[in-house]
């Protein structure tokens, strides 16, 4: 006999496809991500280029060519998530090169980027910084000249020249024009003041900038490219999960107590198309065995109970048949919807055999475990079985029924 291979199903560990609805809008989502950190990543890259190339004449062009690198490294890792694994393995396998190649590039020019900003950042925080201290510097010479002055003043005026009266005035008119710049640079001052900010270095350091930079880098990259070759995948799954055909009973049906319910009435027997043709071949060959055995020695063939172990499948293999009838397998009817009669029927020969040489248990979830038969085809192959005497009830369930004989029937009688 031919071993039945036991497959596992697919749906038994929860690996149930989602609705195709369901893969389309997780695809959107996470193309929305990719997308949204590659804009980032194109924007850092224009931004960089404005600050290291403010009027050259190659800034559009540099743009224009990041923004081409980042779109190339999305649509190859969309192609990839999407592409077929098989037959599309060599293209996938150029594309990743591709867009690692790609990546590494655009991270080398994202840290180059990042800390030009933060250059210019400091650049520009140093100038105010400078430019705070020039006033403050201003500022208090002013001071000191216009204290001078009016000390001038005061004193030339109480003068009985009349000449040194009026250079008197004049210093005290210079102070008061001094005290005025004074103003003017005290309200610059508070301004640059209240403006100033901590920058990136002032925060973590010149060795943290490096460490920040990298990471920034190399995130936004993978960002965009996990998110979209994840899009890519979820788009195949909902492919695949709409080529697939569900017609396999659900996991708790098939987890169900095998509680055999009650018989109900069966209808006339009709055999498939195939038996016209093995039906006479089986039956010729079993009346040529019986005739070759009817000289024989009775054998006696110990009953099997029903909690007898089903790994020993010699007692049932070698039992000799008591007449052509028991080689004739009566199939039960396939309702419409499942299986083509044909494979029904092979597939109730291969049940069968299984549970005469007891590699599977007369249950539903054996049988579903064996061929992958849902709980209402085990339920009928169980019933064609009793009917046809190689199983009989055992409580709640069924069981082998013992073979015995004929010639051990004939010493009884």
């Amino acid at each position: 006999m031919t071993a039945t291979t036991i497959k596992p199903h697919p749906e038994r560990d929860g690996d149930r496809h989602l609705r195709p609805a369901a893969y389309y809008a997780l695809a959107l989502l996470a193309g929305a991500i990719g997308l949204s950190a590659s804009y980032v990543t194109v924007q850092l890259f224009a931004l960089a280029i404005r600050v290291t190339d403010p009027e050259g004449p190659t800034r559009e062009l540099l743009t224009l060519t990041a923004a081409l690198f980042v779109a190339a490294e999305l649509t190859a890792m969309f192609v990839i998530g999407l592409a077929p694994v098989r037959r599309l393995r060599a293209l996938r396998w150029q594309l990743a090169a591709c867009a690692v190649a790609l990546v590494a590039f655009e991270a080398v020019s994202l840290y180059g980027a990042r800390v030009a900003l933060v250059q210019s950042a400091d650049a520009r925080a140093h100038a105010g910084a400078g430019r705070v201290e020039q006033l403050r510097a201003s500022i208090a010479v002013n001071r000191s000249s216009a204290a001078a002055l009016v000390a001038a003043g005061q004193r030339s005026s109480q003068s009985a020249i009349a000449s040194s009266r009026a250079d008197g005035a004049q210093s005290i008119r210079e102070a008061a024009a001094l005290e005025a710049d004074n103003r003017r640079m005290a309200a610059e001052l508070a301004q640059l003041e209240a403006g100033r900010t901590p920058t990136v270095t002032d925060v973590f350091g010149q060795g943290g900038v490096i460490v920040l930079a990298v990471a920034q880098s190399l995130l936004i990259s993978c960002i965009g490219l996990l998110f979209l070759g994840a899009a890519g995948a979820l788009a195949r799954a909902a492919r695949d999960a709409r080529g697939t055909a569900t017609t396999d009973a659900a996991p708790a049906q098939a987890a169900a107590p095998t509680v055999a319910p009650v018989q109900q009435p069966t209808r006339a027997v009709v055999l498939p198309s195939w038996h016209r043709c093995t039906l006479p071949a089986l039956a010729a060959g079993a009346g040529l065995l019986g005739a070759s055995l009817a000289h024989a020695e009775p054998m006696q063939t110990p009953a099997r109970s029903a909690d007898a172990p089903t790994d020993a499948p010699s007692a049932q293999a070698d039992a000799v048949p008591v007449a052509v009838d028991a080689l004739v397998t009566a199939v039960p009817d396939a309702p419409h919807g499942t299986d083509a009669p044909d494979e029904d029927g092979a597939r109730f020969l291969r049940v069968r055999e299984g549970i005469e040489a007891g590699r599977i248990k007369p249950s539903l979830r054996a049988i579903y475990a064996a061929e992958g038969a849902s709980q209402e085809v085990a339920r009928r192959y169980l019933e064609g079985l009793e009917q046809d005497g190689v199983i009989e009830r055992a409580g709640r369930g069924y069981a082998l029924r013992a073979i015995t004989s004929p010639a051990k029937k004939g010493g009884e009688a």
